[in-house]
This record gives structure tokens, C-alpha cells and sequence, in this order.
């Protein structure tokens, strides 16, 4: 899942309570959903983590996290 699809699904208390687990604030969260901003590689497996991998690190990041079945 595309972090766009899973912020839109949240309201805002839950878009607070995301960004507040990642270390954020929901402004850049909606820039990082919105792609105006990419997460660090930190950044990144945090929001894996707090999303019970809805969104993987290699959905934000596939340039240092190639997708598993592409992994050796």
C-alpha cells in the first residue's frame, strides 16, 4: 500500500497519533504522503513499523529497499 492510500484513510486523530509514533508532525507526514518530501531510511522503517507494515519501507523507499521479491 502506497502511504497516500493509508493517510487518506485515517481522520486526524489518528493522522496525530501516527506522526507522533514516527517522531513527526502531520504536516510533514501529508508532505511525505503527497510526495512533496522522501523519508529518510530512519524515517522510513518507522512508518513500516507503525503501520504493521501496511506500508513497507520499500513502498517509500525503493531505491535503498528493493521490493522482497527482488532481494538475494
Amino acid at each position: 500500500m502506497k502511504l497516500l492510500e493509508h493517510y487518506l484513510t485515517l481522520d486526524s486523530g489518528q493522522k496525530k497519533a501516527l506522526a507522533r509514533e514516527i517522531g513527526s508532525e502531520v504536516s510533514y507526514l501529508r508532505h511525505l504522503a503527497y510526495g512533496r518530501k522522501q523519508p529518510s531510511h530512519s524515517l522510513a522503517k518507522k512508518i513500516e513499523t507503525a503501520t504493521n507494515k501496511q506500508v513497507t519501507r520499500s513502498d517509500l523507499r525503493p531505491d535503498i529497499y528493493p521490493p522482497e521479491e527482488f532481494q538475494e
